[in-house]
């Protein structure tokens, strides 16, 4: 064989093989949302107090008192999804 022949047959057997494209990245985990509460520079103070007594942050205190009263308005509507399941659980108002 030709040295230009036995080139050409190596460059078509590496363009035979095809290496399966990879799988795509799994999407980024959903981000929390934000929300600003305006509250008194006292009541701030407190939270702050509190905070440093158990040992988290006031958002991790804010977070935790939300969770409750949403669950407590869970149970006062008989809905966990406060009216955006498909049971139409917000019709009962």
């Amino acid at each position: 064989m030709p040295p230009a022949w036995r080139n050409q047959v190596r460059s078509e057997a590496r363009a035979e093989v095809r290496v399966a494209p990879a799988a795509p990245p799994p999407p980024p985990p959903a981000k929390d949302k934000s929300c600003a509460v305006r509250m008194s520079l006292h009541d701030f103070e407190r939270l702050g107090i509190l905070a440093v007594k158990t040992g988290v942050t006031r958002q991790a205190l804010l977070k935790d008192a939300l969770a409750q009263f949403l669950a407590a308005k869970a149970q006062d509507f008989g809905c966990a999804c406060l009216g955006a399941c498909e049971r139409n659980c917000g019709d009962r108002a």
